[in-house]
């Protein structure tokens, strides 16, 4: 899927300088991990650009990044392309840069973070709209 042009972040610095905390989502999502793969053809300037799935849980979002955990160990600041299904709302399309990796041995993965580069502001708007719906409580009990 291709992700649609969008706002460029400057990390989860808020205006009173404070940094946010991303919120833990307590409701299931799913999301679709591509990593994007780009390949010269040999010594000409051609280059090819492909996708690997990667299967993978989002762990936590906000209206700038989010955090995954998979099984693939990812490069800081390597692309991927992600499709975020947030309960009844369009599925999500957007383009995100890796900001950090960690192996987590003992869960047998990798938690990375990552951060918007390319979002659509109906995505965005759909992102925070889910996140004001889970800050209220709308999801407990289900």
């Amino acid at each position: 899927m291709e992700a649609v042009a969008g706002r460029e972040h400057d990390g989860n610095v808020k205006q009173n300088g404070k940094r946010e905390r991303r919120r833990i989502i307590r409701q299931q999502c799913r999301v679709h991990i591509e990593m994007i793969v780009r390949c010269s053809a040999g010594a000409t300037n051609d280059w090819s650009v492909n996708t690997i799935d990667v299967k993978g849980k989002l762990l936590d979002l906000s209206d700038e990044g989010a955090m995954l955990f998979t099984k693939q160990a990812f490069m800081e600041e390597q692309a991927l392309r992600l499709t975020i299904y947030l309960p009844d709302e369009a599925p999500v399309a957007t383009i995100v840069n890796v900001r950090w990796c960690k192996a987590l041995e003992d869960k047998g993965g990798n938690a990375s973070g990552v951060r918007f580069r390319k979002v659509s502001p109906e995505a965005l708007t759909a992102i925070k709209h889910f996140l004001t719906r889970l800050q209220s409580g709308e999801f407990n009990g289900e």
